[in-house]
């Protein structure tokens, strides 16, 4: 039996496994890990990359270069591919094409395409929900020059609930435990979690994980604050077969 503090660290690890980081190259050839997270989500039969749409027209501005996610040996390039944009909950959406969902591999392992329930999860205020992503300043280079740094939430509170959205707080404690031995003014924001994906826990009739959203914004940059505040856009069924009849 897992006691509560590893219970709380797996929590922790399963977002992960469904996710990439975004990364850019510029026109002098240098690559940077970026600042956020793509999504991978399995809907039916067909793969997707999900992540916001202010993420790629920033990156895209900033860096004057390629902006993509590594999908095994495939650089996928999320300015030029075709995608579905969701104004509303400013979430773009892109399809993969099965042949590279089968040759996917990185790091020796095989991150996972997450599938979508077949009808939307229920999100209700006083739930609890787990995120995790690529976050930019809290990533640190080995003396390789490889990034490893992720960032995870094991339990985190929904405050409020609409239509296509819903917000959740993570408390000052949880932010103090993150930051660990980093000096308070080395870490002025997060940064970069918009992308993550957020699960909900369906108890009935046995416990399953469920996408539920994807962060479109998160002022984790307000640590000293009793809670930061996290957005979150709902993705379900409904939200994937619309963008299906887009692309």
């Amino acid at each position: 039996m897992m006691d509560e503090s590893e219970f709380k660290k797996e929590l922790m690890r399963m977002p992960l496994r469904y996710t990439l980081p975004i990364s850019c190259l510029s026109k002098s050839g240098i690559v940077s890990p970026g600042s956020a997270t793509v999504t991978l989500v399995q809907y039916k039969d067909r793969f997707f990359c999900v992540t916001n749409q202010h993420v790629v027209t920033e990156l895209e501005k900033e860096i004057c270069g390629e902006v993509y996610c590594q999908i095994g040996n495939t650089k996928f390039n999320l300015v030029k591919a075709k995608k579905f944009v969701d104004d509303a909950g400013d979430l773009c959406c892109f399809e993969v094409e099965r042949e590279i969902v089968n040759n996917f591999t990185i790091w020796g392992e095989n991150p996972r395409f997450i599938q979508l329930a077949e009808n939307p999860v229920i999100i209700e205020p006083g739930q609890y929900v787990n995120f995790g992503g690529y976050p930019g300043c809290f990533r640190s280079k080995t003396k390789d020059g490889y990034n490893f740094d992720t960032f995870s939430h094991g339990g985190c509170l929904v405050s409020s609930v609409s239509d296509s959205t819903f917000s959740c707080l993570m408390e000052k404690e949880f932010e103090e435990e993150v930051r660990g031995d980093r000096r308070w003014e080395e870490l002025t924001a997060l940064g970069g979690i918009s992308g993550c994906p957020v699960f909900a826990w369906i108890h009935e009739p046995v416990s399953l994980m469920e996408l539920a959203g994807i962060v479109q914004e998160g002022e984790l940059h307000l640590f000293g604050s009793e809670t930061s505040p996290i957005m979150v856009s709902k993705i379900d069924n409904i939200w994937m077969e619309k963008a299906i009849k887009e692309l």
